[in-house]
């Protein structure tokens, strides 16, 4: 597995291209974003986010990622619409001439696509289609090949299974080397941002792949890199520990994921990280 990017797509612009009329808006602080508009068109774009941008004329950073042309990635978003199916995006792809290429609809939560050959900038819209409420968090994009949310490393001997939180680096995330990754068996790989969901614990033991007779002899080990994901690990193990668990894992023991309890590995070698300084390692 080759080191490799996870990009996060926030909700940032509460200005320019988002359609305000007769919508109840509201963002917590959290960055979740909160709709509501029972009559708005059908058809319309809410939000626009661009790979590309003029700064000298809007003063703005680009909130897409630049990604590889003809390479698979992975398009999740992290939203509720009510009605579900309420919304659609649109991906639009231009050239260098900022004519347009091609476009993609996707209408599923979860997609994968690719920016044809020649692609030099690309658009992601939200668009309405019936949904009268909205709550967005963000979207998730990264590599098809990525073993996000999924188990790797598979070993029945190994009693523990491992949830290694990704260390945020700006809105993207970077895996550690696999030379260090592929030493930690039943392991799999979340960013840092699943705690924000209303039932992250599920989600982890739905991608851990834990059958009902496993669950009572299996303990969890929460790994980190960093310090954002180290306050995420300790903060998960805590939680889990205390808080109601709906998955069926009531009878989990958790490893609280100490620093030095760590593979070194993650923390003194993964020199490629963007963003570490090293800094969290020293005392006063």
């Amino acid at each position: 597995m080759r080191q490799t990017a996870v990009y996060y797509v926030p909700w940032r612009d509460l200005g320019s291209g988002l359609y305000l009329y007769g919508t109840k808006f509201s963002v917590d602080k959290h960055g979740e974003v909160v709709i509501d508009n029972p009559l708005m068109p059908a058809g319309t774009k809410i939000m626009q986010w661009d790979s590309h941008v003029n700064y000298q004329e809007n003063r703005t950073e680009p909130l897409l990622p630049v990604l590889e042309t003809e390479r698979e990635y992975v398009f999740r978003v992290i939203m509720k619409a009510e009605p579900e199916h309420g919304i659609m995006f649109r991906f639009d792809f231009y050239d260098r001439q900022q004519e347009l290429i091609s476009h993609l609809i996707l209408r599923e939560y979860e997609e994968v696509f690719t920016l044809p050959e020649g692609t030099y900038s690309y658009t992601l819209q939200l668009i309405q289609a019936g949904a009268g409420h909205i709550t967005f968090r963000h979207v998730e994009i990264y590599p098809k090949d990525c073993p996000l949310y999924t188990l790797i490393h598979k070993n029945k001997e190994e009693k523990s299974y491992h949830v290694l939180f990704l260390e945020p680096s700006g809105t993207s995330a970077y895996f550690p080397d696999s030379r260090y990754i592929d030493r930690i068996r039943n392991l799999v790989v979340v960013p840092h941002l699943v705690l924000n969901h209303e039932n992250w614990q599920e989600e982890i033991v739905g991608a851990l792949e834990l059958p009902g007779k496993e669950v009572e002899t299996t303990k969890i080990r929460f790994l980190s890199y960093g310090p954002v994901s180290n306050a995420a690990a300790v903060w998960a193990s805590r939680k889990w520990r205390h808080g109601v668990v709906t998955a069926k894992a009531e009878a989990l023991s958790v490893y609280e994921g100490r620093k030095q309890e760590m593979f070194p590995a993650l923390v003194e070698r993964c020199t490629k990280l963007r963003n570490w300084t090293g800094n969290e390692r020293k005392t006063k």
